[in-house]
């Protein structure tokens, strides 16, 4: 395939990655944050998307959010995050 140029198109790395010490943390709460997802399977509603906004600086959960739908608008900011959790 390579010979006769069939090769699925592909981008090239213009930059090497900026290498970092593995660890990612603040002087001050509320500086910044990450938010990620699970899923868990209930017996009596199917799947459950759970959602976890982390504090970077001291590793507070800031809030926890249950939901059907994995979309996430609230995700962007921490403000956002806390009036659905709150």
């Amino acid at each position: 395939m390579r010979e006769n140029g069939l090769l699925a198109p592909h981008r090239l790395t213009t930059s090497p990655g900026k290498a970092h010490g593995r660890t990612i943390t603040t002087e001050t709460v509320d500086v910044m944050w990450r938010t990620a997802m699970s899923q868990a399977v209930t017996l009596g509603e199917g799947v459950a998307h759970l959602f976890v906004a982390v504090d970077h600086c001291n590793s507070d959960c800031l809030a926890v959010h249950a939901d059907r739908s994995a979309n996430r608008p609230w995700s962007r900011s921490a403000k956002e995050f806390e009036s659905i959790s709150g």
